[in-house]
């Protein structure tokens, strides 16, 4: 409840999560906790200190230890931010390999190859709940 009641303080039109698929019980309970939030802090007659909100849009981020069942749909062009996210990334012991990981050679290697799938020069792959991809249109 602390998350549902985050969401709805916060009221976010986006939110980027963990995917089910993980070997990691952590990403997995996260993935667990984010969609039940979701679920409360859309809920009117679940009365709490702040009013319902609904998140119009979830994501799965891509995640080599979440790809069981992982297919995306949504390529983010990250081109403007790449070499900064790699310099933050480099403060942390495990994604320069001190853990047995190639982390920054493994998602700079993806960066370009989903860029290359997407039509970016670098680029993250996302994936959206099946619910969130139904198009309702009256003509094609």
């Amino acid at each position: 409840m602390a998350v549902c009641d985050l969401i709805r303080r916060c009221k976010p039109t986006l939110i980027l999560t963990h995917w089910r698929g993980s070997w990691h019980k952590d990403h997995v309970a996260c993935y667990e906790i984010v969609n039940d939030a979701i679920f409360y802090a859309g809920l009117p007659a679940l009365i709490r200190e702040e009013p319902a909100h609904n998140v119009p849009k979830l994501y799965f981020a891509d995640n080599w230890e979440d790809a069981t069942g992982f297919a995306p749909d949504t390529y983010l062009d990250i081109t403007p931010v790449f070499d900064g996210w790699f310099e933050a990334c480099a403060l942390f012991p495990m994604w320069r390999g001190e853990t047995g990981f190639r982390y920054d050679d493994y998602y700079r290697s993806l960066a370009v190859e989903r860029g290359c799938l997407s039509g970016f020069a670098h680029a993250v792959a996302l994936m959206s709940p099946p619910e969130q991809l139904v198009r309702h249109v009256q003509a094609l």
